[in-house]
């Protein structure tokens, strides 16, 4: 606080102000920390000294900060995390967050034999620190977090893969609405994983396996590869024009997976009376198009399988005009607006993504929305539409290495 008399008065005028209007609140300005009680409380103190303004409901709390502001030694200053932290403002930090994660999972606590298990198996032990900096530099604002690990990525924290080219991206069009992209590790490995840490889970596994003939690891998760991308592709109205696009190493594999997966169901379906689901297919030219259709449950999905990759979407047109987007090379992956917003890294392969352009379906929402809620007003782009997407696309993206996973935006919205 540059200016602590102007800056106290405010804050006095502010809360005047609230409890003007009948409003009960807890926040208390303090000047004699003395004075307030240690250990937390329901109240919310604010203090300015020191050229700092700081809040808490903790009297202690906020007596260690004064003495730390007035020069008192402090051990946090020759702590790694201070380092990591103290790196960041180096570097040039705007608003800044840390956290210490290996504190707050606490490595030391006394666990149960099996939670240290658990714990240790989902490399939830192994989290070290998570630092989240936003900064305007070019006129731009930028968001960068980076969570890290004291040893390679282990367990859940494992699954994502290093980045690497998505040619799911190749079946979306460069107006696309809403996609999120991902590579993991080979989901065979993923669900080794999951039988490892849960016997619970895998004890249902083996009940599916002998009760329905279904085996998930061999079945479904073998035969997919570990790319995977959804999105929102097209108008909303009369039906989300919603597409998947998934990695397939075996399609007859996974077909036949998906027909007996459809007869067991159909079997229960019509056992409560229900019609069941009917597979469709139509040859045109060297492709298959498959249909999954049923009017009770209502359910409407086609798909095909196209060069190594599963394309499923609400209508055989929506398939249509994925192939034609692949085919002419003018797609999302290819798109100005998207691979600018890539940062200046100029990292065009990442591990994962989600974007969002929905600028043109709030434009649509607002027709019927009242004045200001999700369009423009007189006075600038409604307030709501504003607060969630900001002003045009932005994506949000994550490089995995080894240790690390890092995450970037170029977003204007904090959201």
């Amino acid at each position: 606080v540059t200016n602590e008399a102007g800056f106290r008065a405010f804050l006095e005028q502010e809360l005047a102000e609230i409890g003007s209007h009948g409003n009960n609140h807890p926040l208390q300005i303090v000047t004699d920390l003395s004075q307030i009680p240690a250990g937390r409380t329901d109240a919310l103190y604010l203090w300015i000294g020191n050229g700092l303004f700081a809040a808490s409901p903790d009297g202690a709390l906020l007596r260690e900060v004064a003495a730390n502001a007035g020069g008192a030694a402090n051990p946090f200053t020759t702590s790694r995390f201070h380092e990591r932290v103290a790196q960041e403002y180096r570097d040039g930090a705007g608003w800044l967050f840390a956290a210490d994660l290996s504190q707050l999972v606490g490595k030391g606590e006394r666990r149960s034999a099996d939670d240290q298990q658990m714990a240790e198996k989902l490399g939830v032990l192994d989290l070290e620190y998570l630092i989240i900096n936003r900064r305007e530099a070019d006129n731009k604002a930028e968001t960068r977090a980076a969570l890290t690990f004291d040893q390679p990525r282990r367990g859940i924290a494992s699954w994502l893969a290093a980045p690497a080219p998505m040619g799911t991206l190749g079946f979306f069009s460069p107006d696309a609405n809403l996609v999120t992209a991902f590579v993991v590790r080979q989901p065979v490995s993923l669900i080794d994983d999951l039988i490892n840490i849960s016997p619970d889970f895998a004890a249902e596994l083996e009940k599916l396996r002998t009760e329905k003939g279904f085996d998930l690891r061999n079945d479904l998760a073998a035969p997919i590869g570990g790319e995977i991308a959804l999105g929102v592709d097209g108008p909303l109205l009369p039906s989300p024009s919603w597409k998947l696009v998934a990695e397939v190493y075996d399609p007859v594999r996974l077909q036949t997976t998906i027909e007996r997966s459809v007869q067991q169901l159909n079997t229960e379906l019509r056992n409560n009376g229900q019609s069941g689901i009917t597979v469709e297919t139509d040859r045109s030219g060297s492709r298959t198009f498959y249909s999954l259709v049923s009017q009770q449950p209502k359910l409407s999905v086609s798909y095909l399988f196209e060069d190594g990759y599963l394309v499923a979407a609400g209508s055989r047109a929506l398939l249509d005009q994925a192939l034609q987007y692949r085919a002419s090379g003018v797609t999302l992956a290819t798109a100005p607006k998207f691979r600018d917003l890539l940062g200046s890294d100029g990292q065009v392969n990442v591990s994962a993504f989600f974007y969002q352009n929905l600028a043109p379906v709030l434009d649509q929402a607002a027709k019927v929305a009242p004045q200001g809620t999700f369009g423009p007003t007189s006075t600038g782009p409604g307030r709501m539409a504003s607060m969630l997407i900001g002003q045009g696309p932005t994506l949000v993206y994550a490089y995995a290495e080894e240790d690390r996973i890092l995450f970037a935006s170029t977003s204007d919205s904090p959201l």
